[in-house]
């Protein structure tokens, strides 16, 4: 979990690299609530989201320094 410095939003940041691969590395990234914590457990960060409306994407797999993603989301 990240919080912005200049507005306070926080944001579920999800990264995924595979050494043995290359141009693997890349992360989603959502808006978080408060009310969104109880939710969000290690087991279902991947399911949070994918059911996200939004989010965002980047790193060298998808080619990005961070692109915006309107549903359906999809980690892989």
């Amino acid at each position: 979990m990240e919080t912005c410095i200049r507005c306070g939003a926080r944001w579920l940041k999800y990264l995924i690299e595979e050494p043995h691969y290359t141009r693997s590395g890349r992360w989603w990234r959502v808006p978080l609530t408060g009310a969104d914590l109880p939710e969000i457990g290690m087991d279902n960060i991947r399911q949070y989201i994918e059911k996200q409306p939004w989010c965002f994407v980047g790193g060298s797999f998808f080619n990005s320094t961070g692109a915006r993603k309107i549903a359906p989301i999809a980690i892989s």
